[in-house]
């Protein structure tokens, strides 16, 4: 009986040190946001709404669902595991839009600043080449 119960505090301890050490790589709320907005110089939101769309698709991305009037896209990747964004674009002034991108690798948030970066570099370059359209 007493080797059940060591046994069974010793599976508790380390399913804590796990989720502890989880919860601790992760980063907190605020470094989270600021992974995933990014201001855009602009009042245009059907321009940002296509180039995103267009962003998208050069990544691979299936897109899922567009709503121009709520400004949100949800878009998916399959391989192996599966990869769903999820944006949103709204007017953060007059001058200015702000797009958040939520991702999910599988059932897990995207918390690693490369994946962002990477996503926000193409999405630059898309509104790049559609504001600089040569014909």
């Amino acid at each position: 009986m007493k080797i059940i119960w060591i046994v069974m505090t010793v599976m508790m301890l380390c399913a804590c040190s796990s989720l502890t050490s989880r919860l601790l790589n992760t980063p907190n709320q605020l470094e989270l946001r600021a992974l995933q907005e990014r201001s855009f110089d602009g009042n245009d939101m059907n321009a940002m709404m296509r180039n995103i769309i267009a962003t998208l698709q050069d990544l691979d991305f299936i897109i899922e669902r567009a709503d121009a009037e709520l400004g949100t896209i949800t878009a998916l990747k399959t391989s192996e595991v599966n990869t769903r964004l999820t944006i949103s674009v709204r007017k953060q002034n007059n001058n200015q839009l702000l797009v958040r991108t939520s991702a999910q690798y599988g059932n897990d948030q995207v918390t690693v600043a490369k994946f962002y970066q990477d996503f926000y570099a193409a999405l630059h370059k898309a509104i790049f080449v559609d504001i600089h359209a040569v014909e």
